[in-house]
């Protein structure tokens, strides 16, 4: 039934990202956290010079 239907069809081929796809990653992007922040947040004083101080 569908050869019936697109016998006359042509195929087209796509390269590259979709919109949805490129506007997902620029938001993740935007909205994901930096490593630095991350890192702060779960080792309070880390990147400080107080955690380089020897005892």
């Amino acid at each position: 039934m569908i050869d019936r239907l697109v016998h006359r069809a042509e195929v087209l081929t796509l390269t590259g990202d979709s919109y949805r796809t490129r506007r997902r990653r620029d938001l993740l992007k935007e909205t994901a956290p930096t490593t630095k922040a991350v890192l702060r947040q779960t080792y309070p004083g880390w990147g400080s010079s107080a955690l380089l101080t020897r005892r």
